[in-house]
């Protein structure tokens, strides 16, 4: 029979509850998660994946905007943008991909991921009173930003209320499970 190699990290596998650390806590190799949390964890993959196309055009047009007119009013929120784009991604990916595979350590980059979203929605709460100002008052064009930005935040807003909540049904999980666990 041959030897098994431990894993990093962990001394030995024990076929009754998982596996054990270093200082004896028993670990299962899989968090079940529940199908909605799977599901918001799997979006917000889609999400950052979508979000890298938008820090790339961010920055496009950020450099265009400066090389036209190095003084507009929209380059420190088009930079903001940038800023939070690229957290929104960073964690966002981390986030889901432990999530995902049943590591706990994707929680609180979650929240991270939270975070960052909502700093998002207020650059471009900013953004959207600076382009407001360009629009005569009672222009249909007015009008249609009006009901593209109520449209945007109920969407985001919807969105990052189900994340939140996948977030803490699965810090819920992990906390049944750990627990339930023989040796914590």
């Amino acid at each position: 029979m041959s030897e098994q190699l431990p894993l990093r990290g962990f001394d030995s596998f024990h076929a009754g509850g998982g596996l054990e650390d270093r200082f004896g806590r028993t670990h299962s190799e899989k968090i079940d998660l529940t199908p909605f949390s799977r599901g918001m964890f799997i979006a917000g993959l889609v999400f950052c994946g979508i979000r890298i196309v938008m820090v790339a055009l961010a920055f496009l047009g950020y450099s265009t905007i400066r090389q036209q007119q190095a003084d507009h009013p929209l380059l420190s929120g088009i930079r903001w943008e940038i800023v939070t784009g690229i957290g929104i991604v960073a964690f966002g990916i981390t986030a889901n991909v432990l999530l995902l595979s049943g590591n706990r350590r994707g929680i609180p980059l979650g929240w991270c991921l939270v975070a960052a979203v909502v700093g998002s929605v207020a650059v471009g709460l900013l953004q959207t009173s600076i382009q407001f100002s360009y629009l005569p008052y009672g222009s249909p064009e007015r009008v249609r930003a009006w009901i593209g930005l109520v449209s945007v935040l109920a969407i985001r807003a919807g969105l990052l209320a189900g994340y939140a909540v996948a977030l803490r049904q699965t810090s819920a999980l992990f906390d049944r499970h750990s627990s339930s666990s023989p040796n914590e």
